[in-house]
């Protein structure tokens, strides 16, 4: 029984020594940072959403300052939306997908009327962000449900890009 336990043990701790280490190697590949709560993480990751959208309300009063984590935001869920991708959660993945191109239509419609030098630096992180997404795309089942969804990401991110 003692041995059986150990290797459980061995097999746990093997099994996270795995896929930190392929956390590590996606986020280097991509250059991207994963946040340290995803979808996946349901309670936490509600409570994070609501302070997000606190911010927000609470920014309404200095524009500049909301255009800037709007820019954030869409910066959070790329990453989300890599995390998801990486760790093969397809469950989560429409939802990743739809906050994603919400938070870029958010961000733009939100500056495309302003003269801000942000919006610049919006279209650059979306135009560093558009080959990752190909390169998913790519790596995707044809006409899969997860290639829709991220190939609808793509148009929405080109559209809105251009936009800015």
């Amino acid at each position: 029984m003692c041995c059986l336990r150990k290797f459980f043990e061995a097999l746990i701790i093997f099994s996270f020594l795995i896929t930190a280490a392929n956390q590590v190697l996606a986020q280097s590949e991509h250059n991207v940072v994963y946040e340290n709560v995803n979808p996946a993480d349901r309670g936490e990751y509600f409570i994070k959403r609501a302070k997000e959208k606190f911010k927000l309300f609470y920014l309404s009063l200095t524009p500049q300052r909301k255009a800037n984590f709007y820019t954030e935001l869409v910066d959070r869920r790329f990453s989300e939306l890599l995390f998801i991708f990486e760790s093969k959660d397809d469950y989560n993945m429409e939802k990743a997908s739809n906050r994603y191109f919400t938070s870029i239509g958010q961000a733009v419609e939100f500056m495309e009327s302003r003269d801000w030098s942000i919006k610049s630096d919006l279209k650059n992180r979306l135009s560093k962000q558009e080959p990752i997404l190909e390169n998913m795309i790519s790596q995707t089942e044809y006409n899969s449900a997860n290639w829709l969804f991220l190939s609808q990401d793509l148009d929405y991110l080109r559209g809105f890009r251009d936009r800015l």
